[in-house]
């Protein structure tokens, strides 16, 4: 069995010889395949661990290849709103990649535009809108969030114990504190200021605004195993996010 690194180098070889603008990230959490009008990213993590429990690398490659096929036999335009999505990206990933689609989310945070299939994500860039002009940044940012609003997700404490609360589960949780309906919830369970952090995309954790749970927070984000969204924890307060330590701010400067 291949380990990750094998596992990341061999699936880049493969990739290579059928989509010849292939490469690994500068994080080295993905693969990312440069197309018309759009670009697929991979999480290659999360393609190992689909590897380890299944043993079966090829059944992965085609699914990467009929995912790639399906946005390419899409209708004109080649998208399809009904599976756009908002994703977290860090300040730092549209630095690399200014021509990704995408709208401030808060502080050192943006949401890119992605269509999804399951296997892999389409990061759509700026050259789509240019292709087609019957398609607008508002009506995908519009159909993002419809999408967004439809997912299930659910406010979980994990331990009865602590003042911590969770949501994963629906591949977007991280893009969910723009919905009132979260916000609201959260403030229910603890109060008009709490603490927040997006360890992946795929994660939001809340917790009382205590140096204990701040320092959980801290830790939960360091072992997180999945790719970073964000290393730094915010404070929520009177309806605005700030960051919880200002020296982060700094650390976005530099």
């Amino acid at each position: 069995m291949l380990t990750l690194e094998n596992f990341g180098l061999k699936l880049l070889e493969d990739l290579s010889h059928m989509y010849k603008h292939s490469h690994i990230d500068k994080s080295g959490h993905h693969i990312r395949i440069l197309c018309d009008g759009y670009i697929v990213e991979l999480v290659i993590k999360e393609l190992f661990l689909d590897y380890k429990t299944n043993n079966n690398y090829v059944a992965i490659l085609n699914r990467i290849q009929d995912s790639i096929n399906e946005f390419e036999h899409t209708d004109e335009g080649k998208i399809d709103f009904d599976k756009i999505y908002p994703l977290v990206k860090r300040q730092q990933d549209l630095v690399d990649a200014p021509e990704w689609l995408c709208r401030s989310y808060f502080l050192n945070l943006n949401l890119c535009y992605v269509q999804d299939t399951g296997t892999s994500k389409r990061l759509l860039t700026k050259h789509l809108l240019d292709e087609d002009k019957n398609i607008s940044l508002d009506m995908i940012h519009d159909a993002a969030y419809k999408n967004l609003a439809s997912l299930q997700w659910s406010l979980e404490q994990p331990d009865e114990n602590l003042d911590v609360y969770m949501v994963y589960g629906n591949n977007y949780s991280g893009s969910l504190l723009c919905l009132n309906s979260l916000l609201d919830l959260v403030k229910s369970r603890l109060g008009e200021t709490f603490l927040t952090a997006i360890p992946n995309a795929d994660l939001v954790i809340f917790s009382k605004d205590h140096m204990n749970e701040a320092a959980l927070l801290r830790q939960i984000i360091q072992v997180d195993p999945l790719p970073r969204a964000s290393e730094l924890l915010y404070r929520y307060d009177k309806d605005t996010f700030y960051y919880y330590d200002m020296n982060d701010i700094l650390k976005i400067v530099k």
